[in-house]
């Protein structure tokens, strides 16, 4: 899988299935229970040398919509440090706690 910077993540946004899917040679699909439909991929790359699984999600025109990216070797602290040292503080912080996990949210304009 390539290489990125987590400012690139932002610029998946609005892009088509197949644009993305070049870009990281392939991924891992992830489509709707019957498979009529495909609800976006899974990608396992390394942004700022960073390792991390990126799966964007797909409007109904499968179009990228949003992106989630999990660190696989950073705490939650560091993990937030990054994002908010990138991206700004999260617009909506979900607070509630389940399980020991906390969802934060940074939105593009």
């Amino acid at each position: 899988m390539p290489s990125g910077s987590l400012t690139a993540v932002a610029d998946l946004l609005g892009k088509s299935d197949a644009d993305v899917k070049d870009l990281f040679n392939g991924g891992t699909e992830n489509p709707t229970e019957d498979g009529s439909t495909l609800l976006g991929r899974s990608y396992t790359t390394s942004l700022d040398g960073t390792p991390v699984t990126l799966e964007p999600v797909y409007a109904e025109d499968q179009t990228v919509s949003s992106v989630s990216a999990s660190f696989t070797d950073k705490t939650p602290e560091e993990v937030k440090s990054i994002m908010t040292a990138v991206f700004g503080e999260p617009r909506v912080a979900d607070e509630t706690q389940a399980m020991d996990s906390k969802t934060l949210t940074w939105t593009k304009d």
